[in-house]
């Protein structure tokens, strides 16, 4: 069943259990009796279709959140949470960014309003963080290409 922890948030007991949507569900009866709280899921398909509010998340690389964090209800009213990370935890200690756009993509196509919108809005910063990135980076390109000309001319 996985690692078991409890934290408390905002004055509510927060669950930490390695299951699934589908176990969560399965167990339904037994979560509600015992008011164990939030549930964060952590394997599986998360129901994103449930999915009511997003924010960034705790990881954090370069300018950007490089996870987020979603909450919904379940069918049967358990109060779920999950984390989506929008870049590979591969990515650590690289210079660059390695967004997951295509898993970005699939996850805002099944999110409905208006945890979509905050969805996009948390992308549209990273955008720009990997913009400034990008400048920053072309500044660095034109002082090199600079010095490879004033170094030919010697």
């Amino acid at each position: 069943m996985g690692g078991t922890g409890k934290n408390k948030i905002g004055g509510k007991v927060a669950v930490f259990k390695d299951w699934s949507y589908a176990e969560v569900e399965a167990k339904a009866g037994a979560i509600k009796d015992l008011e164990l709280g939030d549930i964060y899921l952590a394997k599986g398909e998360m129901p994103w279709h449930l999915a009511t509010s997003c924010e960034s998340g705790g990881s954090h690389r370069l300018d950007i959140s490089t996870s987020v964090r979603f909450r919904a209800v379940s069918s049967s009213g358990i109060p779920l949470r999950w984390s989506f990370d929008i870049e590979p935890s591969s990515a650590s200690g690289k210079g660059g960014y390695y967004i997951d756009v295509e898993g970005c993509r699939r996850v805002l196509a099944l999110l409905p309003e208006p945890c979509k919108s905050q969805f996009r809005q948390i992308l549209f910063d990273c955008a720009c963080a990997v913009l400034k990135q990008v400048k920053d980076w072309e500044k660095e390109i034109e002082r090199e290409r600079k010095i490879a000309t004033d170094l030919r001319s010697i």
